[in-house]
């Protein structure tokens, strides 16, 4: 297959040395015959590279074009070197040289009544087990992946569940892996290394929820490996999904049901999704007399395989400057998820030509490989803002194929090429034994990426490697690697456009790194432990992207303290995710904030910390933030006290175009003019914690887009909402946090909240109950404000959490017929009052924590219930006998009630599929008339008395669970 088309990446490396070759003879005084001979008979490479692409060659005129590419290679590094001693001698002479600046899938046609089967099956209350599977099978590249993707971005679908994941499982069953990819998916952090805490988070986050899960490419035909995936899963709630995409009868045969799906085969495109993808996007706008002339490649009959011709169609029709982007994947190793930091990859390599938007023109490269199935998303970050992807097997088979043995992974089988420009260090322990002794072997290294290390694995590199080895290095990245400094050697890494250091254990980068002056990405992002920038990085005038995020910006856990002095000459930043405020000393390197006044590229992010310390409202305007068009989020903090606050913070007016905006810390008693701005047409979230002094909340209500209103610790604010124009008609998420003084929430039906689904009152100690109607209002959640007097009959309302809030939620009962789920937690009570009547919707009921909790009524809990939880109630004396009406229960749970010594009758418990029985060592006993036929999943912990008599059970439930160990017979 490869044979049939040029190294991928031999037009993009000429076309590079051509760029690199103009800028050499701009320097020239003028451009003498040897200039303008060497310029001709570039261009007349480049055409032939261009006529040659669709071409097929033999053996003598492969090895011709090898050899074409190492000159080419060679050509490209001496023009560099050059170009970078230019550089270095203007630097030296203090002049200030500027260098050049540098979602859901596509519906495919033919899946669409698949979906909607698909959906319609997952939208049935009639599937009784507790976790019901789906799988859907069918041979490789039929579109499985594809139909899976679009269910679960179906807004249906997103309506039903309560949580959506998205797993890739692959032919090589991981279970720690497949764990931490599902706990990843639902809350953006699997940062941990034990296999049991992994699924306790799991299961701590799916408890009482309904959720689907899709677990992508399934193999593994193991009942015991199904057992381990399912086991954080049980206690989920009822109607809870499992979509398996698999090419085995035998999986589908044994997870259990006979809801298989055999998906039809396409007959356009030979049943391939993928192929059909790629041409569409390929004519997509052409002429239409050209589409026969593409259709009838010679590409298309040449192997008998539709899978090898439909990956041979699909590269074949990409356009020459997507395909060395794409065979640069390789170096990815397989099973990996990748975001679109690959962007910077390939702009250090020089993949991007569109050097004023290079970001951009990237974004549209990696969409259109996304696009054409070349990459398939894995994740999708429960906001809705990232999502990470990853390449099939034949689809990483083929980026190595066409790399034509210039990507290689470090411990794949075969020997290391030994023209190799771009390796993949993963550090297993295989990898890490020779590693460095093995890189020193590879001469012409462009990448070096080190990925893979575990926590407490540090790593140093050797400063001969960097003097010698590496010195050819476009890019350099230690992945998540516990490195505290680099050798000064890394200066000499004159060709080194992009360094990234994530998750390292950094504290100062060398000076040397100044430098690098073709420098274009510099990554720190979770770099807890950095102190300080570079006190030369001015220099540095490629640099377009400082990358500085942490996932928990509290101050009180990094180190950053300012920023180094004339950072702002850097003009052409794109990216500068973190500004720390400080007093301008030019002896000690520090900056204030008048460094970003002409920072006006800046794009995605930019918090500004440590506000206390700008001087006046004349510095903070030097800053000229409105100026900042490109930028989508900002946070202003403030760390301390400041006299003139006030009119510091209305000379820090955000651009217009934000989306997302946090204030913190401020100290004024009054909000600037700008913050109730009609202005800010795009503005979606916006946070504003701890404003000590103010009293009144700016007019929040004119800006028209805002969505999710978070006010947390305004010490002095005794009133909210008080005006009668208050509309906020888009505000779907209210958020109230520590207000120890809010006690008004005032208005009338013109300030009624008309899409506010969610509303939050968190340790509000002083609250009334607010007068509006919130007729859209879906779940509340008061914890913390036990003065809080009740809830109105809000109509949609479904969820309630109540958390130490007195006890109005009884005054409240006969309020909430609408509710399905209900959460009372650390509330002050020992009896639960009788006669509350029933609620016929409610599905869910936990009550948490209620340490004072005695008793409950005979008539309790209500008769609908699917999911009973009674958890840490110390006091509990027994359970009510009105368990026995609840036909429809299929999950309870009974934790830490060590008064109580017995089980109420559980035989007319016929839903009854799951039942877990912890820290109540003074039950001695099961039920005398036993446990419903229908028990499927019985757990027992720290029961010693229980335990033993579970122990007779034999093999009449399926799963049975001893303190903590699978009892099997």
């Amino acid at each position: 297959m490869a044979d049939a088309v040029l190294p991928a990446f031999l037009q993009v490396l000429f076309q590079n040395a051509m760029e690199l070759l103009k800028k050499k003879l701009e320097f020239a005084c003028d451009i003498d015959n040897e200039g303008q001979k060497l310029m001709s008979n570039m261009e007349m490479i480049q055409a032939v590279l261009r006529g040659g692409e669709k071409m097929k060659f033999n053996d003598e005129q492969r090895l011709w074009f090898s050899d074409l590419k190492d000159a080419g290679y060679d050509a490209m590094d001496v023009l560099d070197e050059y170009l970078y001693e230019v550089q270095r001698h203007q630097q030296h002479e203090g002049s200030m040289c500027n260098g050049s600046t540098s979602l859901p899938p596509i519906s495919p046609c033919g899946r669409e009544n698949d979906q909607e089967r698909i959906v319609n099956m997952l939208l049935q209350r009639d599937l009784k087990p507790n976790i019901a599977v789906l799988p859907i099978l069918g041979e490789a590249y039929i579109g499985k992946t594809t139909v899976a993707q679009l269910i679960i971005n179906d807004k249906r679908v997103s309506r039903h569940f309560d949580v959506r994941i998205w797993a890739h499982v692959s032919p090589d069953f991981n279970i720690k892996r497949i764990s931490a990819s599902i706990l990843e998916s639902i809350y953006d952090k699997s940062h941990y290394d034990n296999l049991d805490t992994l699924q306790k988070h799991i299961q701590k986050r799916l408890r009482g929820k309904r959720f689907l899960l899709v677990l992508d490419d399934y193999w593994t035909e193991n009942w015991h490996d199904w057992e381990e995936v399912k086991r954080p899963l049980l206690k989920a709630s009822a109607g809870s999904k499992v979509i398996v995409t698999t090419r085995s009868g035998a999986v589908a045969k044994l997870l259990g049901m006979d809801l298989t799906l055999k998906m039809e085969v396409l007959q356009k495109c030979n049943g391939v999704p993928f192929i059909a993808a790629s041409l569409g996007h390929r004519l997509h706008q052409k002429d239409k007399s050209k589409w026969v002339a593409i259709l009838q490649e010679e590409i298309c009959d040449a192997n008998p395989n539709y899978f090898i011709r439909a990956r041979q169609l699909s590269y074949a029709q990409l356009h020459s400057h997507l395909k060395p982007c794409f065979a640069y994947c390789s170096i990815i190793p397989r099973e990996f998820q990748f975001e679109e930091w690959l962007i910077k990859h390939w702009m250090a390599q020089g993949f991007i030509q569109s050097k004023p938007d290079a970001v951009a023109t990237g974004s549209s490269y990696f969409r259109t490989l996304f696009e054409q199935s070349f990459f398939q998303r894995e994740l999708v970050h429960h906001s809705g803002e990232r999502h990470r992807y990853s390449m099939s097997r034949m689809m990483h088979e083929l980026a190595l194929h066409v790399s034509t043995d210039e990507c290689y992974i470090l411990g794949s089988p075969g020997e290391v090429p030994e023209k190799v420009r771009h390796l993949t260090v993963l550090l297993d322990e295989f990898a890490s034994q020779n590693m460095f002794e093995t890189i020193s072997q590879c001469k012409h290294l462009h990448t070096l990426l080190v990925t893979g290390g575990n926590a407490g694995y540090e790593l140093s590199i050797p400063k001969n490697l960097l003097n010698s080895t590496l010195k050819k290095l476009r890019l350099l990245e230690l992945d998540n690697i516990e490195i505290t400094k680099l050798p000064k050697s890394i200066g000499n890494l004159i060709h080194l456009r992009c360094l990234m250091l994530q998750g390292s254990k950094i504290r100062k980068l060398p000076e040397s790194i100044c430098s690098l002056y073709n420098l274009q990405t510099l990554c720190l992002r979770n770099c807890y432990d950095l102190e300080k920038l570079p006190r030369r990085i001015k220099y540095l005038h490629k640099l377009r992207h400082i990358d500085l995020h942490l996932d928990d910006p509290s101050p009180d856990i990094h180190g950053l303290k300012d920023m180094p002095v004339d950072i702002g000459l850097l003009t052409d930043l794109q990216t500068l995710s973190r500004f720390v405020t400080s007093k301008r000393n030019i002896l000690d390197n520090h900056s204030n904030i008048k460094e970003l006044d002409k920072l006006d590229n800046l794009c995605g992010e930019l918090l500004i910390s440590n506000l206390h310390v700008v001087k006046d409202a004349q510095e903070a305007a030097q800053a000229h933030l409105a100026s900042k068009q490109f930028l989508q989020k900002m946070e202003l903090s403030w760390k301390g006290n400041n006299k003139q606050a006030e009119q510091i913070l209305e000379q820090l007016k955000p651009p217009s175009g934000i989306k997302e905006l946090t204030i913190s810390g401020y100290t004024g008693i009054s909000c600037p003019i700008w913050l109730g701005s009609e202005s800010y047409t795009n503005l979606v979230t916006l946070s504003l914690y701890h404003f000590k002094s103010c009293t009144v909340v700016p007019s929040l209500w004119l800006l028209p887009l805002l969505e999710n209103l978070h006010i947390k610790g305004w010490d002095a604010l005794v009133k909210f909402c008080g005006s009668s124009s208050a509309n906020f008609q888009a505000l779907k998420k209210l958020h109230f946090e520590r207000m120890d003084s809010l006690k008004q929430w005032d208005g009338d039906e013109r300030s009624a909240f008309p899409a506010l689904t969610e509303l939050v009152v968190d340790n509000c100690p002083m609250l009334e109950q607010p007068s509006h109607k919130l007729r859209s209002l879906t779940k509340i959640t008061v914890e913390g404000s036990p003065k809080f007097p009740g809830l109105q009959n809000f109509p949609s309302l479904t969820s309630a959490n109540i958390i130490a809030s007195g006890e109005f939620i009884w005054g409240s009962w006969r309020s909430l017929s609408c509710l399905t789920s209900i959460t009372l937690r650390k509330l002050p009570m020992e009896h639960i009052p009788p006669g509350l009547g029933r609620l016929r919707f409610l599905r869910h009921l936990e009550i948490i924590r209620c340490e004072q909790l005695v008793s409950m009524p005979e008539d309790w809990p209500p008769c609908n219930l699917t999911r009973f939880s009674v958890k840490h109630c110390p006091q509990l004396l027994q359970l009510p006998n009105g368990l026995q009406r609840l036909r429809e229960l299929e999950d309870m749970e009974v934790v830490g009630c060590g008064k109580l010594t017995c089980l109420p009758e559980m035989r007319k418990l016929t839903s009854l599929e799951r039942l877990e029985i912890s820290e109540c060592g003074s039950i001695q006993s099961l039920p005398s008339k036993g446990l419903p036929k229908k028990l499927q999943f019985l757990s027992v912990n720290k029961c010693p008395w229980l335990s033993s008599r579970c122990m007779v059970l034999g093999s009449t439930i399926s799963s049975l669970w001893i303190d903590g160990e699978l009892i099997r017979y």
